[in-house]
């Protein structure tokens, strides 16, 4: 097993005056990329050095954390813009990141739902297979899967009784969904079919699968036993878990090497993980951020993180 790297640093701030809840890199690292505020204002940086390439106002209140680049890097998607009753069922906006303005529109699951019950408050990109997933609100809602070369639905994935709140494509293509009941359900996306289902013994808050497919991460509320778990994806098992009194984990991310795992947690901390490590209980690094969302740049080299005073970006050593 690879030596876990020992620790990281701030060696960038990017101040907002409205915060952010989401941040997303692009695939070439060249850009970064954050959303939040009351009208989910939109901003890219030059990643290098920090300097804003353009901004927007995404004229949306809300509270999603929908936001990722194509896997071209030419467009950036965000949750819907709510401008008329034209686009009541849209899900989300694909920005031109070249122009820094709107290029199109994409449907929600719910063609006659109206813009609550499409209104993606996560979603999860598949670059190797050109698939996206759209997670939206409510008992029953869907989770859709959209074909990226065309941005069309492919179907959509949904449990009755139950509510979505994360997701995560694994390497192979398959689709872990968190349901609020306490289950992780895997998919294969194309054809909707339940692969296996994983029962957790907290509320899920956030998912991230690991690079190899092999593992499946959670993070939960600050009453839990455990704030982070790890699963094993071939059985269902738990495999490790990390210690609690993080509050609720709004946001995880694994690192492109496996070695690492951040998390975003409403008790103003981004903390850094050993994955694999026998004693996984031990933080690497701690930064005292309020932080809903976080990100590892596809080098790995550094982790970005989302929150109330703008976003963060630390550098691993």
């Amino acid at each position: 097993m690879p030596a876990v790297a020992p620790a990281a640093r701030i060696v960038r701030r990017l101040p907002l005056k409205t915060g952010a809840t989401s941040v997303a890199w692009s695939p070439d690292g060249k850009l970064l990329a954050a959303l939040g505020g009351l009208k989910q204002h939109l901003t890219v940086w030059n990643a290098l050095t920090g300097k804003v390439v353009w901004e927007a106002a995404n004229e949306f209140g809300g509270d999603g954390t929908a936001l990722a680049f194509s896997a071209d890097g030419r467009l950036l998607l965000a949750p819907a813009v709510k401008t008329s009753a034209a686009n009541q069922n849209t899900a989300l906006v694909l920005w031109d990141v070249g122009q820094g303005t709107i290029a199109g529109q994409i449907a929600g699951p719910s063609p006659s739902g109206g813009w609550a019950e499409n209104f993606a408050r996560r979603m999860t990109i598949d670059r190797g297979h050109d698939l996206m997933a759209v997670v939206t609100s409510g008992l029953g809602a869907p989770v859709g899967i959209y074909d990226m070369r065309d941005w069309g639905l492919v179907g959509a994935i949904f449990l009755p009784k139950d509510q979505p709140v994360a997701a995560a494509f694994g390497p192979d293509g398959t689709l872990a969904i968190g349901f609020i009941g306490r289950t992780i359900c895997l998919f294969d996306p194309r054809t909707r079919l339940l692969k296996r289902k994983i029962d957790v013994p907290a509320g899920i808050d956030s998912l991230a699968y690991s690079p190899d497919g092999k593992y499946i991460a959670s993070g939960h509320g600050g009453r839990s036993a455990a704030a982070i778990r790890i699963w094993s994806a071939t059985d269902g098992a738990l495999v490790r878990s990390y210690p609690g009194g993080l509050s609720v984990v709004s946001g995880l991310a694994w690192s492109p090497d496996g070695r690492l795992i951040a998390s975003a947690a409403f008790d103003r901390t981004v903390r850094l993980w050993p994955a694999h490590d026998a004693g996984a209980g031990q933080v690497i690094a701690t930064f005292y951020e309020a932080a809903w969302a976080v990100a590892f740049s596809p080098d790995g080299r550094f982790v970005a993180a989302a929150g109330n005073e703008g976003v963060i970006v630390a550098e691993i050593y």
